[in-house]
């Protein structure tokens, strides 16, 4: 048998659902501390009232926890089918179908913010060009883009980066930022996504955590006189299209 040409499809219609499930991802897997932890101040200076469009929504968790904070007016896509249906069970406005056409469907200066959470590492590198384009385009000015993916200089980032077949692009603070800013955003900034989480153990490993962090500066230090600040495996980007956000 042939293979497919794109793979994408193939994969995500019969096993994205299944993986899913296996690991315990569930329409609910993203509780309102977490999420401020993450994502909140990245969220804190858009209209409540302004669209906001997810890229890859997977079964709503993330929609969900926004609609929690009080944006009136979400949207989404996903490839999966069987997630998409999960994510609309919940009420989400959210359609099957591929995240670039979606956003180019879309006006331009319409939305407040737009999400990709663990998204752009599954595009090629055009495919990552004119996502950025689009979601340039859509935002109103101020708005937010906020991503999450693969952090290319983490600690372990082989873990996630060849964890999936679908991984086309892995990048690093460097490369998305300097790709965000030829494309027209501003106002980048880098986060790391963890250690996170509530209990005394959690706390302990938060403090290992920036122990290992000045460890690891150190011995950047005596190879390349360098330093970074981000180094788990996935990273968060925040970053704003030119222009006042809202009054």
């Amino acid at each position: 048998m042939k293979p497919p040409d794109d793979v994408r499809p193939y994969l995500y219609a019969h096993y994205v659902a299944q993986s899913a499930t296996a690991s315990g991802y569930h329409p609910n897997a993203l509780p309102e501390y977490l999420g401020d932890a993450l994502y909140g101040r990245h969220l804190a200076s858009v209209d409540r009232r302004a669209p906001v469009i997810e890229i890859g929504t997977g079964a709503g968790h993330f929609l969900a926890y926004l609609r929690q904070k009080g944006f009136e007016h979400l949207s989404g896509v996903d490839l999966s089918e069987e997630l998409v249906a999960q994510a609309q069970a919940q009420g989400l406005a959210v359609t099957q179908g591929d995240g670039i056409c979606y956003l180019a469907d879309q006006p331009d200066a319409s939305c407040g913010a737009v999400v990709a959470v663990d998204v752009v590492e599954h595009l090629t590198k055009s495919e990552l060009l004119a996502f950025f384009k689009e979601s340039l385009r859509v935002l109103q000015p101020g708005g937010v883009l906020l991503i999450q993916t693969v952090n290319g200089q983490g600690l372990f980032p082989g873990q996630i980066a060849y964890g999936d077949l679908t991984h086309e692009t892995i990048l690093n603070p460097g490369s998305l930022g300097r790709t965000l800013t030829t494309i027209g955003f501003t106002d980048l900034s880098f986060h790391e996504s963890g250690p996170l989480g509530r209990t005394k153990m959690d706390s302990l490993r938060r403090l290992a955590w920036r122990m290992v962090k000045r460890m690891l500066n150190f011995l950047r230090w005596i190879e390349a006189r360098k330093r970074q600040d981000v180094w788990t495996e996935n990273m968060i980007c925040c970053a704003h299209k030119a222009g006042p956000g809202p009054a």
